[in-house]
């Protein structure tokens, strides 16, 4: 029975994040290297953490101590990672556009290939007719990898700020990242590794031919109501990294400080858990709703991006199919 338990508190705790890498990222390279980065991000964090937690010997009596600094060098983290993508923008759309280029020559949209790119050229047709015959096989290139990357950038949705933005390119042709995609990766990647590795612990005892009662803990809900948490954290990890992202590129304070604060308060609760029943449950309760007022709140931020994004592809699936 405390197999199945364990198996059971498993999949509540790490399943979410689970399924949406093998639905969303684990069919996309690019997704998957993205995801990795993110991950190790947070591994780092909870290094340095750990450093920091053996060098102040004094504090180590105060838990909340250890909290409050691990919260605030994950979220120092996820800033690091926002601007080592933004830095590493123009690499990454070199792997792509390079990943892209068609071993033969391309057919275009309108039926002209290249040979007949060199008879209209032999017979005068004229430098424009080349330059719109060009554009045309880029565009089509770019339409083939836009799971990354897209050459219809969303300014209105990212950049209502248009003074102050840290992306202020005014070409909608060129080339640039998704950055709703490459934020819901990274914090997936944040999610699916801060969840691995709180369940791990906790899970482990849930496992064998016995269960450890912990002595604050009167119920038998213990690993259920931890792998809820652990779940509903985990799930946060991804909505924030959606609003942090889009608000480093606005400016967009108000936001920033909601997030942090939300962080650091559901940090701190989890301290209520060492009390007895029912503390925990309390707890589980404000997590999830902390968890569904962010699912609501991210839907309506993103709304008419994500509409665009939708139509933008079934655009691009129209024009591949042709």
């Amino acid at each position: 029975m405390t197999c199945l338990g364990g198996v059971g508190s498993t999949l509540i705790g790490v399943g979410p994040c689970l399924i949406l890498f093998l639905c969303t990222v684990a069919n996309c390279p690019i997704k998957v290297i993205l995801l990795t980065a993110s991950g190790f991000f947070w591994l780092v964090s909870l290094l340095i953490t750990s450093v920091m937690w053996f060098i102040v010997t004094p504090l180590r009596a105060y838990l909340a101590f250890g909290i409050l600094i691990g919260v605030l060098i994950q979220e120092i983290l996820r800033f690091l990672f926002f601007l080592l993508i933004f830095k590493a923008e123009s690499g990454l759309q070199l792997i792509v556009s390079s990943s892209t280029i068609p071993v033969s020559r391309p057919q275009l949209v309108d039926g002209i290939n290249n040979d007949n790119i060199i008879d209209n050229h032999s017979h005068g047709r004229g430098e424009a007719e080349r330059n719109e015959v060009s554009n045309l096989t880029r565009n089509r290139k770019i339409s083939s990898s836009n799971i990354i990357i897209t050459n219809d950038y969303d300014h209105n949705t990212l950049n209502d700020n248009n003074s102050g933005d840290i992306n202020n390119n005014n070409n909608n042709h060129a080339i640039q990242l998704d950055h709703l995609t490459v934020a819901y990766v990274s914090g997936l990647g944040y999610g699916l590794m801060s969840c691995i590795i709180q369940s791990l612990r906790i899970l482990i005892d849930s496992y064998g031919p016995g269960i450890t009662i912990y002595s604050t803990w009167n119920s038998k809900t213990f690993f259920l109501f931890s792998s809820c948490q652990c779940m509903c954290i985990s799930m946060l990890q991804v909505f924030w990294s959606l609003i942090l992202f889009s608000a480093f590129v606005q400016r967009a304070y108000g936001q920033i400080i909601l997030v942090y604060f939300m962080h650091f308060g559901l940090a701190g609760m989890s301290l209520i858990n060492t009390y007895s029943s029912p503390c925990s449950e309390i707890v589980c309760a404000i997590y999830m709703i902390c968890l569904i007022g962010m699912i609501i709140f991210t839907y309506c931020r993103f709304h008419s991006q994500l509409i665009t994004n939708h139509k933008r592809n079934n655009a691009v699936n129209f024009i591949n199919q042709q």
